[in-house]
Order: C-alpha cells, then sequence, then structure tokens
C-alpha cells in the first residue's frame, strides 16, 4: 500500500474547501433575504388624493401590481424624501395635472 505523504493535510484542506463553500452559499442566501426585505416598490399611478397636506393621503397603483386590490393609500410622506421632494415626481406631476382638469370640467359644467 502505498502511502502519500500528507493525508492530513489534504482532509484538512478538503474541510477547509467546503466550510468556505458553506459559507459563501449562507452569505449568498443572506443577501437575496436582504434584497426581499427591502424590495422597492415604485408608484405606477397616483389616482386619488384625500385630505389636506401635511396630512393628505394618495390611492397609489404600483407597477408590477396592476389589480385595484393591490392599490393602497400612503400618507404624503411616505411619497416624499426627507428634504420633501416626491420620490415619484412624475406620477404626481401626472395626478396633479389629471387633478386640475378634472376640476376645470366641473367648474364649467356648473
Amino acid at each position: 500500500m502505498v502511502q502519500h505523504g500528507n493525508s492530513k493535510t489534504a482532509d484538512a484542506s478538503s474541510v477547509s474547501n467546503a466550510q468556505a463553500a458553506d459559507a459563501l452559499a449562507d452569505a449568498l442566501l443572506k443577501i437575496d433575504a436582504d434584497r426581499m426585505c427591502t424590495k422597492k416598490y415604485v408608484v405606477a399611478m397616483v389616482h386619488d388624493c384625500r385630505g389636506d397636506a401635511p396630512n393628505a393621503e394618495y390611492f397609489v397603483e404600483w407597477c408590477g401590481y396592476p389589480k385595484k386590490a393591490d392599490w393602497n393609500w400612503q400618507r404624503q410622506q411616505n411619497l416624499q424624501n426627507e428634504l420633501g421632494k416626491w420620490t415619484c415626481p412624475d406620477a404626481m406631476a401626472e395626478f396633479q395635472q389629471r387633478r386640475k382638469l378634472k376640476q376645470s370640467k366641473n367648474k364649467f359644467a356648473s
């Protein structure tokens, strides 16, 4: 029987490699879990508003969630950053434009 000079080192090396592979797999799973927990929702459209600033709430449709059952009311603070700027400026501008148009139509209809 032929013995190789350093079988303990080879065994330790393969255990070490297996542990490193397990640690890497665990780290990748944690990264995926963190991404899922910090998923960012993007506003597709603002459909309605209730209340007045700064306590206004907006009825929001989310990108990737076209069913009305998935839309929800969001407080104004949830749609603004720490500087008070809209995090969805395009959707908000479109909503305000539609709202003004609707108000002017109602004004002329009266």
